[in-house]
């Protein structure tokens, strides 16, 4: 269970990983999280578009946590990772002969 703080926003979440489920709860955060992180929404895009890392981000106080920080790391190993451009829908193949 991770707390997630945006500071920008004022949006606060729970996210819990349970039986291969990812879930969140909007504006709670869970006193027994084993770890949180206060960051700005604009802070975490940068982390997903991979302009920065998150240990980088940690580094310039862009990010500030409490608790088990690896945590994270760990739920972040159990994502599957997809190419950024693919084809959603393909054009029909014709065989020619």
């Amino acid at each position: 269970m991770l707390n997630w703080s945006f500071t920008d926003t004022n949006e606060s979440f729970i996210l819990t990983l349970e039986n291969c489920a990812l879930t969140y709860i909007t504006g709670a955060q869970a006193a027994t999280a084993d770890a949180g992180f206060t960051l700005a929404r604009g802070t975490l895009d940068e982390v997903i578009a991979k302009q920065t890392s998150f240990p980088e981000a940690v580094a310039a106080g862009k990010i500030k946590f409490t608790g088990n920080a690896m945590r994270l790391g760990e739920l972040m190993m159990l994502m599957d990772e997809f190419p950024r451009m693919f084809e959603i829908v393909e054009p029909k193949r014709t065989v020619v002969a």
